[in-house]
C-alpha cells in the first residue's frame, strides 16, 4: 500500500503563467525542493515538476480545509443563533 500520491505539472505551463522562461522556473523549483518547501522532483526529460504528497498530509490538508470552512460558516452565522 502506497503512502504517497504523486501528480505532475508541466514546467512550460508554470513559466507561461508566471510570464518567465522555463529555465528560471526550473531554477526556482530546484531551490524550493532543496529548501524542503516543496516535496517532489523535476523530470527534465518530460519537462515536468512531479509533486509528492503523503496520504497523511493530504488527509491533514482536507481536515484543515474542512475546519476553516466550518469556521467561516460559524462566523457568518454570528449572532443569528441564540446561545444556550
Amino acid at each position: 500500500v502506497s503512502t504517497q500520491s504523486t501528480w505532475g505539472i508541466r514546467i512550460s505551463f508554470i513559466s507561461k503563467e508566471l510570464n518567465t522562461k522555463d529555465q528560471e522556473v526550473e531554477e526556482l523549483l530546484v531551490g524550493l525542493i532543496l529548501d524542503g518547501k516543496l516535496s517532489g522532483h523535476i523530470d527534465q526529460v518530460n519537462g515536468l515538476l512531479v509533486v509528492e504528497t503523503s496520504k497523511q498530509q493530504t488527509r491533514y490538508d482536507s481536515l484543515m480545509k474542512w475546519a476553516n470552512q466550518i469556521g467561516t460558516i460559524h462566523s457568518g452565522l454570528g449572532g443569528r443563533i441564540p446561545s444556550s
